[in-house]
């Protein structure tokens, strides 16, 4: 063997150039002592099945092979446990919850971990996912440590992150069970971390002290938090110097108010309060806005306007996206002066839009007019869901072609003033003619050549046919 090979920087630029070989690095494993220090340190900088999926480009240990070796050897098994900068808990590939591992991997040590994440993996991983054991992961040089799937969390948790992880920069707590941690303890917790970046509290209560606390952050870049009070934004002189993302509730009057603090800010994610009928005019002050998202929970009672839409539209020229109730079980806002009209003079201002989702209640619906005026003057938009009427008649009897060249996805909810599908006779209600929707399906697919994902919600009955007749076209075409 040559002596270079024995050269753990000659060893490491081999290892890496062929990291992607199928076996390669496993195979490394058993040439001699540098070469197994070397692949063992690639192999091992991460563990989960979410870090094979999305980070590295070649086969890694998961987490269940770590356990295993735990029950074989513990000290074997903390040699690797030694490489380790990131765990990720999620689903094995049976879709078992990764978590269950917590009884083998809580018996090690991570000297070098820096990224933690426990993320959604159904009911079953909520038993394992308790404070007692993810507190074990915060290690001394972890600077993100995400908690999405979470049950009996209480303030040991946050007392043990201040006491061994000075160098978190990237916070987030969730919690699907029962959670003990007082306004106060936060705020204990808050005190100590001015170097957050991000902060994801919004499962939480919080006081006025840490609303402050946290305005104070020089670095945070996104907050996502618990509703802010007005009398909070009133009474803060300065704040928030660097956020850039903000996902919160407040009133109408609270937005304002926070203009006043972050008139830079880029992206809002906004839980509307009870009697919220100005929110679009509030979140026009944000000039450089580049993505809007309003979602409101069931009990609220909200409204927009269409001419206030096109002064979001003539204000916030950067608009990506808006998200107008987007999810099916919130609230919709009552819709005023929302027309086919306004959508065309928003749509002249908004040629940066790249996603749509608008769903309101009113008696007046949007047609297909307002889809040609979003075609005509949105050309990257690429996702668009909308509540509206169409006439099936219309599309299936004129030479559309196609208007959206960059859209991808599109969902339909039907007004609850949508005509039913064509004339249909009863042979063909009962599906005795698989070929009638043919000529309105490839008009519609027509509509958008990049097309993958057409829905149509809350129809006559016949829309599920249409739905899948489209599907085949837009799956199977060139």
């Amino acid at each position: 063997m040559h002596r270079a090979l024995l050269l753990p920087e000659v060893v490491a630029t081999i290892l890496q150039s062929e990291a992607s070989a199928d076996g390669f690095l496993f195979t490394s494993l058993f040439i001699n002592r540098v070469f197994f220090g070397e692949a063992a340190r690639i192999l091992w900088e991460g563990c989960g099945a979410r870090f094979y999926a999305h980070w590295v480009g070649h086969k890694t240990p998961q987490i269940q092979h770590l356990a295993q070796i735990v029950q074989q050897d513990v000290q074997r098994a903390q040699i690797y446990a030694n490489f380790l900068r990131v765990l990720n808990f999620e689903y094995e590939e049976d879709f078992t919850p990764e978590a269950k591992w917590h009884p083998q991997l809580t018996q090690l040590q991570y000297p070098q971990l820096k990224d933690v994440a426990f993320y959604e993996a159904g009911d079953e991983a909520l038993p394992f996912n308790t404070g007692a054991n993810i507190v074990h992961y915060s290690q001394p040089n972890v600077s993100s440590f995400l908690v999405r799937s979470s049950s009996e969390i209480s303030k040991e948790l946050l007392e043990a992150l201040s006491e061994r992880c000075p160098r978190i920069t990237h916070f987030e707590l969730k919690t699907e069970g029962r959670s003990s941690i007082t306004p106060a303890e936060l705020h204990r917790f808050l005190q100590r971390f001015h170097s957050l970046e991000s902060l994801d509290i919004e499962c939480l209560e919080w006081s006025a002290e840490s609303f402050e606390e946290v305005s104070q952050y020089p670095r945070l870049g996104l907050l996502y938090c618990p509703s802010i009070e007005d009398e909070w934004l009133k009474q803060l002189a300065s704040g928030f110097s660097n956020l850039d993302s903000l996902k919160t509730n407040l009133t109408d009057d609270a937005l304002e108010s926070l203009h006043r603090l972050v008139p830079n800010t880029k992206h809002l994610r906004i839980g509307p309060a009870m009697n919220s009928h100005h929110v679009l005019a509030s979140a026009s002050k944000f000039k450089q806005l580049r993505d809007l998202n309003l979602e409101a929970s069931s009990e609220i009672k909200w409204s927009i306007s269409g001419s206030e839409l096109v002064l979001l539209a003539q204000s916030c020229p950067d608009l990506t996206e808006i998200s107008i109730a987007p999810e099916e079980g919130g609230k919709r806002p009552a819709a005023v002066g929302l027309t086919d009209e306004t959508i065309d003079t928003a749509a002249q201002h908004l040629a940066n839009l790249e996603v749509l989702d608008l769903h309101y209640d009113s008696t007046t619906a949007l047609t297909f007019s307002s889809l040609q005026s979003l075609a005509k003057h949105c050309p990257k938009l690429q996702r668009l869901e909308l509540t509206c009427k169409i006439d099936w008649d219309y599309i299936e009897n004129s030479n559309l072609g196609p208007i959206f060249p960059h859209l991808w996805s599109l969902e339909i909810t039907c007004h609850q003033d949508q005509q039913r599908i064509g004339n249909l006779d009863e042979e063909q209600e009962d599906g005795g003619d698989e070929e009638k929707w043919k000529p309105l399906a490839e008009k519609i697919a027509n509509l958008a050549p990049k097309m993958s994902n057409f829905v149509i919600k809350g129809g006559m009955g016949n829309e599920e046919e249409l739905e899948s007749a489209v599907t085949d076209i837009v799956l199977y075409r060139d």
